[in-house]
């Protein structure tokens, strides 16, 4: 009987520690699962800060570029800024003034001279 008592021991302890051991084995799996996911969260998260750290980047330069489109606007606007655009165009001159205006130079177009006819060539009988 006392066999038999050492014998159930025996197997309820195999069943025990392979228990443990299957539980030691889904828990390490578990374990690994989140420490991956874990770095794969950081790398992304760190791609994103990179990204956004570029995008406010570009904002300020927006936002300094909508402030000078702003004020070109306000000055165009002004009689002083109209008068000097139409006076660089030649559409506005004062009393006593006269508008010059430079012409860019003509191209020459340079003329080829025509081919002489030559009585021993009979390619340039028909030109």
């Amino acid at each position: 009987m006392v066999a038999r008592k050492i014998k159930k021991r025996k197997v309820a302890e195999k069943k025990s520690s392979a228990y443990t051991g299957g539980f030691a084995v889904i828990f390490l799996g578990i374990l690994i699962v989140l420490g991956y996911n874990n770095v794969r969260i950081q790398q992304k998260r760190g791609e994103l800060v990179t990204q956004a750290e570029q995008l406010a980047g570009k904002v300020g330069e927006l936002q300094a570029q909508e402030e000078k489109l702003k004020t070109q606007s306000l000055n165009a606007e002004a009689p002083e800024y109209q008068e000097r655009i139409l006076r660089e165009q030649g559409l506005y001159k004062k009393e006593g003034e006269e508008v010059i205006t430079v012409l860019p130079p003509e191209q020459v177009r340079a003329v080829a001279p025509k081919p002489e006819r030559v009585w021993w060539n009979p390619w340039t009988w028909f030109k």
